[in-house]
C-alpha cells in the first residue's frame, strides 16, 4: 500500500488523476447531484447512487489535494476520507455492472473505479517509518 501512496502523491500522476476527475465532475457531477435529488423512500437506489458518487468525487478532490505526510499527521483524517472513497467505489461499481460494456460510459467508469481503488490505497497506507497505530497513539500523546 506503501507504493500506492508513493504513486498517488507523484507528481505526474497527481496531474493525471487530476484530469480524469475535471473530466469525470465535468460528465458525472451534475449528473449525481441530479440522482441525489430522487425521493430517497421511493428509488432508494437511485438516491444511494447519487450519493455515493458525490461523495466518491469529494474523496476524490479532498485526497488529490491532502498528500500523504498530511495525513501521518493527521491520521484522524484518513478514516472521512476512506469512506467517501469507498462510497464514489461502490456507486462506480454500481453503474459499471448496469451500464452494457458497448457504451461509450464504459471505459470512463472502469477508470474511475480503478483510479478510486488506486487513491484508497494510497489514503490507507501506513504513514510514516511505523505503522499507521503507531501515528495514532504518538498523537494522542
Amino acid at each position: 500500500m506503501k507504493i500506492a501512496a508513493r504513486i498517488v502523491d507523484h507528481p505526474l500522476s497527481r496531474i493525471t488523476l487530476g484530469l480524469l476527475g475535471a473530466g469525470v465532475t465535468a460528465l458525472f457531477g451534475l449528473f449525481s447531484l441530479g440522482l441525489l435529488m430522487s425521493n430517497p423512500l421511493q428509488e432508494p437506489t437511485i438516491f444511494a447512487t447519487g450519493l455515493g458518487a458525490c461523495l466518491g468525487l469529494i474523496g476524490w478532490w479532498a485526497r488529490l489535494f491532502v498528500r500523504s505526510p498530511t495525513l501521518a499527521r493527521l491520521p484522524r483524517l484518513k478514516i472521512p476520507l476512506s469512506a467517501c472513497l469507498l462510497a464514489g467505489i461502490g456507486a462506480a461499481s454500481h453503474a459499471l455492472l448496469v451500464t452494457p460494456a458497448v457504451t461509450p460510459a464504459f471505459p470512463i467508469l472502469a477508470a474511475m473505479v480503478g483510479a478510486g481503488v488506486l487513491l484508497l490505497l494510497g489514503t490507507l497506507a501506513p504513514s510514516g517509518p511505523g505503522s499507521s497505530h503507531r501515528c495514532v497513539r504518538a498523537a494522542e500523546a
